[in-house]
This record gives structure tokens, sequence and C-alpha cells, in this order.
């Protein structure tokens, strides 16, 4: 099954327990899958030009969902629930260190 769908996606950041300001992003997207393994593929465009595209695959399988970026200035990052994940995600400003502690993983 292919379907396409909307996608709303807000991101929430605190610094020092204080939550920054909401970033929100408005897109369509494409929903494949069945059961417990499902794909959703959508674009994101950067606020500063248009013309640059990025594609995101979220793979949801199982309780891990894997998100993958086209261009390499993003990150490949992985949500369990319960389990630190630590990389490095590039901006075109350089490279930041970056840990997510999900205490919620749900699709």
């Amino acid at each position: 099954m292919r379907k396409t769908v909307l996608l709303s996606i807000t991101g929430i950041s605190k610094t020092n327990g204080i939550p920054d300001d909401a970033i929100k992003l408005f897109t369509t997207g494409y929903l494949s899958g069945e059961g417990d393994s499902w794909k959703l593929r959508y674009s994101e465009t950067s606020p500063d030009d248009i013309n640059d595209k990025n594609h995101v695959t979220l793979t949801m399988d199982r309780g891990t969902i894997t998100m993958t970026n086209s261009q390499s200035k993003g990150a490949d990052m992985v949500f369990v629930r319960g389990s630190r994940y630590q990389g490095v995600y590039r901006t075109p400003y350089g490279d930041m260190d970056l840990a997510v502690f999900p205490t919620v993983v749900d699709y």
C-alpha cells in the first residue's frame, strides 16, 4: 500500500529545561507498509534557499524509528524508547554533537 499523506511536524527543543520556540513544517509525503513495518517519505526545503531540498525517510519497524536524510549536512538518527542515540548533526555552519533520549516512540 502507498498513500499520499499531509504531514504536520513540530520540533521543540529545550535549553536548561526551558522550551525554545517551536519549529513547524507542513508538507505532503508518501506512506507505505503494513502491520508493524512502515515507511514515510517526504521532502523539506531550506528556509534560506527554496531550491535546497532534503528528502527524508522515516522507517518504522518493531518499535524503532530510523530517520535518514538525502543530504550530507543532515544526520541519520535512530529512535528507540529508553535508548540513547548519539551522533553528529552536520549543518552548513559546522558539525554539532547531538544526543537524543526518547521517552516516547510511537507510530
